[in-house]
């Protein structure tokens, strides 16, 4: 989607590389939307110098998402990133490209077990069998200034699948699935390539004495 014909003007000032607030106002000074972005994790790191942009996910999804939230960002696919297009791609545009017919006839035609959504999402090849490649471990961090063993989620991410939600959910016994702020955040974030990366997830309270404790992706197509 073409954004150049929706642009009234262009902005000749500069935006602060390690983040500001940002207010947007109307001809009668109302405030139209305000929010601060950052660059620090788990923001976008590449964006901070790297020559890549900060792009808001999926502009015209309802609800709107949070623009102050890390987890509704991410940097351009390319250096200098994408200015009046999307730069983003369907869930249907990626099928025609691997072959999958549409309709969708069979959800994992390499049955490998993951389908293609999920391959969609990771940016892996579904017409070739693979493993996911989730993982979990146990990681010291520092989390408001104290040094403490979290459970680490680290999830494969294709950032043109804008139109894929992910919402992090853990569970203690493969049965219950708990999620939000209280129990799963984003962490951080590892730049694969252009077009991939891999977002970190930990548990918010640290791992103490629990012996198991499982993570996934609930994945959500926009449609």
């Amino acid at each position: 989607m073409a954004f150049s014909n929706q642009i009234a003007g262009e902005y000749t000032g500069n935006l602060s590389n390690d983040g500001e607030l940002i207010t947007m106002v109307d001809a009668s000074g109302t405030t139209i939307h305000s929010f601060t972005y950052n660059d620090q994790l788990p923001w976008p790191e590449g964006p901070d110098g790297d020559g890549f942009t900060l792009v808001l996910i999926d502009p015209s999804q309802q609800p709107v998402l949070e623009h102050a939230a890390p987890a509704s960002w991410r940097a351009s696919g390319t250096v200098g990133g994408s200015p009046g297009e999307s730069n983003s791609s369907t869930y249907e545009s990626w099928r025609i490209a691997n072959g999958l017919p549409i309709p969708e006839i069979d959800p994992d035609p390499d049955k490998d077990e993951r389908d293609n959504l999920l391959e969609y999402f990771e940016g892996t090849d579904p017409n070739t069998s693979d493993y996911s490649l989730g993982t979990v471990n146990v990681e010291t961090l520092i989390v408001g200034g104290f040094a403490d063993e979290y459970i680490i989620f680290r999830f494969r991410r294709n950032l043109m699948a804008e139109d894929v939600t992910m919402i992090p959910q853990v569970s203690d016994d493969l049965e219950s699935w708990l999620q939000g702020a209280a129990n799963i955040v984003l962490h951080g974030r590892e730049r694969l390539d252009d077009f991939h990366e891999t977002v970190i997830f930990r548990s918010t309270a640290p791992s103490g004495n629990q012996r198991l404790k499982f993570g996934r992706l609930q994945l959500e197509l926009q449609r």
